[in-house]
C-alpha cells in the first residue's frame, strides 16, 4: 500500500503504516487531495482547525511546489500550536523539533516533507518501519482510509469531547512517549 504525501500525516496514517510494516509514501496526489495534504489538523482551543502550508502552485505534483515564505504562515502555525497544545503534556519536549524544520525554511514541499516525516518516525521511535518514497505513484495505488481511532487523552476534551479526526501531532504532544505503545495497541483496528 502506498500512503497519501501528507507533510504532517493524520494518526489513521500511521496506524496503517504499523499494519502494513512500512512507510512507502506516494509523490503525487490528485488535485482534490492536495489540499489535504498540504495540512494538518489541529484540535485548537475552540474547534479543530486546520493548518496549510502556503505554496506557489504551477503544477499538481507536490514535489514541485514552492513553499509561499512571503505569507508569515510560520509564526502563524507556532502560535496556533502554542494555543491548542501549549497546556498539554509533552508539548515543550517536542514542539522545538518540529518548529526546527518550519525554521530550516525548505525550498519545495517534498524537502519539508521529507524532514518533518523522518523527524516524526524518531519521535515516534518507528526506525524500524522503512519510510520510502515511491515516485511517479499513480492514483490509484495511493490509499485513503477511515479508521476508528480508539480514544486518548486530549486537550480540551472537558470542552468538546475526544476529536479523532486529527494530526500524529495531537497524539505526540497529548502521550510523549507513550505515543508509540499507543499506534502499536491500535494498530490492529
Amino acid at each position: 500500500m502506498i500512503l497519501e504525501p501528507y507533510v504532517i500525516p493524520p494518526l489513521t496514517w500511521y496506524i496503517k503504516g504499523i499494519q502494513v510494516g512500512n512507510f512507502k509514501v506516494g509523490n503525487s496526489v490528485n488535485k482534490e487531495s492536495l489540499k489535504k495534504t498540504k495540512g494538518y489538523a489541529i484540535n485548537a482551543p475552540n474547534k479543530s482547525q486546520i493548518l496549510q502550508f502556503p505554496t506557489f502552485e504551477y503544477n499538481q505534483e507536490i514535489n514541485d511546489l514552492t513553499i509561499n515564505y512571503s505569507v508569515k504562515w510560520i509564526s502563524e502555525h507556532k502560535n496556533a500550536l502554542q494555543a491548542a497544545y501549549g497546556n498539554s503534556p509533552f508539548f515543550e519536549f517536542y514542539n522545538y523539533k518540529i518548529y526546527t524544520h518550519f525554521d530550516n525554511k525548505y525550498n519545495t514541499m517534498s524537502e519539508l516533507r521529507f524532514h518533518l516525516l523522518t523527524q516524526l518516525h524518531k519521535i515516534l521511535n518507528l526506525e524500524k518501519f522503512e519510510l520510502k518514497f515511491i515516485n511517479e505513484v499513480s492514483e490509484e495505488q495511493t490509499s485513503d482510509f477511515t479508521l476508528k481511532i480508539p480514544e486518548y487523552p486530549q486537550v480540551f476534551e472537558d470542552k468538546f469531547g475526544f476529536r479523532p479526526e486529527v494530526s500524529i501531532l495531537d497524539l505526540i504532544f497529548n502521550l510523549g512517549p507513550m505515543s508509540k505503545d499507543y499506534l502499536f495497541k491500535f494498530s490492529s483496528i
